[in-house]
C-alpha cells in the first residue's frame, strides 16, 4: 500500500490525472471554484493536459468568466487542433460575449469537424445573432 502511494507520489501523470478527477467531480457538484483549483493543480503538473484546460474553460463559462473560457478553450485548441468540442464551447463563449462572428466561425469549425448540432439551437443562433 505504502509503495503504491509512493509511486504514484512519484508519477506526475498520475498526480496531474487525481486532480484532473477532483475537478471533474467538483464541477459535477457545482463547487466551481474548487474545480477550478483542482483544474488548475492538474495544468500546472502537466502543462499539455488538454482536458483540464477544456474543463477549466467550461467552469469559467458557467461563472460567467468570458474571457478566461475563451482562454482555456484557445489552449485546449492549441494543443489539440481537432478537439472539436472545444471550438463548440469557445463558440458559445463568444456567442455569449456577443462576439457572433467569432461564435460563428467556432461553431462551424465544430461542425466541419463532425460535432452534429441541434437544429433549434442553431434557429436561436441565428436570430440571436441576426444572421440568416
Amino acid at each position: 500500500m505504502f509503495t503504491a502511494g509512493l509511486a504514484q507520489a512519484q508519477n506526475p501523470i498520475l498526480n496531474a490525472f487525481a486532480y484532473y478527477k477532483r475537478g471533474v467531480a467538483n464541477h459535477d457538484k457545482s463547487n466551481y471554484y474548487k474545480a477550478i483549483s483542482e483544474f488548475s493543480k492538474a495544468i500546472q503538473i502537466d502543462p499539455s493536459y488538454v482536458k483540464a484546460y477544456y474543463n477549466r474553460g467550461d467552469v469559467y463559462t458557467n461563472l460567467g468568466r468570458y474571457d478566461e473560457a475563451v482562454s482555456d478553450f484557445t489552449k485546449a485548441l492549441q494543443i489539440e487542433p481537432k478537439y472539436a468540442m472545444a471550438y463548440y464551447n469557445r463558440g458559445i463563449t463568444y456567442f455569449l460575449k456577443k462576439e457572433y462572428n467569432n461564435a460563428w466561425r467556432d461553431i462551424n469549425k465544430a461542425i466541419e469537424i463532425g460535432i452534429k448540432i441541434h437544429p433549434v439551437f442553431l434557429k436561436m443562433f441565428r436570430e440571436d445573432s441576426e444572421r440568416e
